[in-house]
């Protein structure tokens, strides 16, 4: 958030929340917070990116307990805005609070700093004494330390200003260092410098015209027209154009992210794969055993004839008859005897441990694909995280203990209801498993055959066997929910939901089943899934 757009905000705010009183405060997250006021929300986001300060509407929100929250809620609850300030040249801007209660009067000042990664919330007192701080700093800082009780001091300054002329914008690269405007904008000038004083003078009288424009080929937001931009999209705030450039900067990080996530996951398919294929090379070489085990026998019941190496004959007493081998002649027979017996004692000892190796290895690749499948399914930048950290933790680093995620626990059950009966639908392999053993014995479960999928159940609860379009919808919705949605025609296994097992020891989602029937859903059945996912009202849980 530049600084135009934040003079911008301080002239909504004093507008259209100024001397209202304090209702609420919500937190969120531990960056995000909501001042409630009487008609309208602040919302303040402090994290590193994307960081922002907006007038959002009434809505309902779940606060967290956070001690700055408590803070905030001792202190300015109940208290009017009386003034918004943004700090000259510079990306801070103040809300200044007050109330009287009898001969008591009391001022508070609220302090957003909105610098990227120092992005900062302060609350101060009357004495600008630090009450507490988003980030506080208990360090010995030599720019400014941040503690409770100390007198607050603003970031150390950059020394930037604002233009006086066009003639300000003809070097560059000094005045990026030089100016507070934002970096495009100071391209732009430096193109088009006679747009200047017109936009100078629009700050100057506070005359705004919020727009998305296009310069380049780059969308920007900004706060006064642009005779040489095309504009692309109009808004009729400066906290509805922030908010929306916000929001797609986070869903650009999450698509990043998620490719991140997804790349990472192939990756790992790869290695596991390899993996797999090693093991299954070491367990040919026990196919092998066989004949070294008839070696080894022929050795030791004719031992007591062979002199030396080279090519021998030895009686098989077994068949009664005669066989013909080659022994070393470096090594004495008995020693090479007794090396292949300890050959043939290590492949019996390994053989359960790399078999045990290979299933793990089989489960794994199966687990990462159901994943990747579902990576398209995470909606927030948080899940994608968690994820993230729960496939591939970083080495010595662990949670702290009590340390809940919220996209831990959301499972993401989508619930339908068709013709009277609800569907169930698993978005993740965790859902999956809800889905699949959260349901009555008689249900009927749906799963795409041999592919990655969502788990659909069909819930009876005990009411008659439902009609073929029932069934046929669920079929379709596990078809629709499936890696090979894109094919003309997928085939989907269904049975009774107590025909389906779990595995010991394989990951969430993994499943057998007997007793089930296939189905084969063509195209015109998943365009109606899709359709009927459209039109239904459906809930996540």
């Amino acid at each position: 958030m530049d600084y135009p757009s934040l003079v911008a905000l301080a002239e909504d705010i004093a507008a259209r929340a100024g001397r209202t009183r304090v209702r609420d405060i919500i937190m969120v997250d531990w960056h995000q917070l909501f001042l409630r006021l009487d008609e309208v929300d602040v919302q303040i986001s402090a994290h590193s990116h994307p960081n922002f300060m907006v007038l959002v509407p009434h809505s309902p929100r779940t606060s967290r307990e956070y001690p700055f929250a408590r803070a905030l809620e001792t202190h300015l609850k109940g208290t009017y805005l009386l003034r918004c300030s943004v700090r000259e040249h510079e990306r801070i801007l103040r809300l200044s609070f007050g109330s009287v209660q009898g001969q008591i009067k009391r001022k508070f000042h609220l302090v957003v700093e909105i610098m990227g990664r120092h992005s900062n919330v302060i609350l101060l007192d009357e004495d600008k004494l630090v009450l507490a701080a988003l980030k506080e700093n208990w360090d010995v800082s030599t720019a400014r330390p941040l503690l409770t009780g100390q007198p607050y001091q603003f970031p150390p300054s950059q020394g930037r200003r604002f233009p006086d002329s066009p003639e300000d914008f003809r070097d560059g690269a000094v005045v990026r260092r030089e100016l507070c405007l934002p970096p495009w904008l100071i391209d732009y000038f430096c193109r088009y410098p006679e747009d200047f004083p017109a936009y100078r003078d629009a700050l100057e009288r506070r005359q705004f015209d919020f727009a998305r424009v296009d310069t380049g080929g780059k969308l920007w937001a900004s706060v006064v027209s642009l005779p040489h931009a095309r504009t692309v999209e109009t808004f009729d705030s400066v906290s509805a154009m922030v908010l929306g450039s916000a929001v797609e900067r986070e869903e650009s990080a999450l698509e990043r992210r998620r490719r991140r996530l997804v790349r990472r996951m192939e990756d790992a398919i790869v290695a596991q794969q390899a993996k797999m294929e090693l093991l299954r090379r070491q367990l040919e070489q026990h196919g092998d055993t066989g004949a070294l085990q008839r070696e080894a026998q022929l050795i030791k019941d004719n031992l007591h004839r062979l002199r030396g190496g080279g090519r021998v004959r030895c009686h098989d007493y077994v068949h009664n008859t005669d066989v013909e081998l080659e022994l070393p002649r470096d090594i004495l027979p008995r020693v090479y005897m007794e090396k292949l017996f300890r050959r043939i004692r290590k492949y019996h000892l390994s053989l359960p441990h790399l078999q045990r190796q290979l299933e793990k290895c089989k489960n794994s690749v199966t687990y990462l694909e159901q994943e990747r499948y579902y990576a398209s399914y995470l909606q927030s930048l948080e899940e994608v995280l968690h994820k993230e950290r729960e496939l591939f933790p970083r080495r010595g680093v662990t949670e702290r203990p009590g340390k809940r995620s919220v996209s831990r626990e959301r499972e993401r059950v989508k619930k339908l209801d068709f013709r009277g009966y609800l569907l169930y639908v698993g978005l993740s392999s965790a859902a999956n498993e809800k889905v699949t053993f959260g349901a009555r014995p008689d249900d009927w479960w749906f799963h795409a055959k041999d592919i990655p999928g969502a788990h659909v159940v069909l819930a009876c609860h005990n009411r008659p066997a439902p009609d073929e379009e029932s069934m046929a919808m669920a079929a379709a919705l596990a078809a629709f929910f499936c890696r090979n949605s894109s094919e003309d025609k997928v085939s989907v296994d269904y049975t009774q939901r107590k025909h389906v097992r779990k595995p010991a020891g394989t990951p969430p989602g993994t499943v057998y089943y007997t007793h089930f029937k296939t189905l084969l859903v063509g195209r015109e059945q998943m365009d109606a899934a899709r359709r009927f996912l459209e039109s239904s009202s459906e809930t996540v849980s």
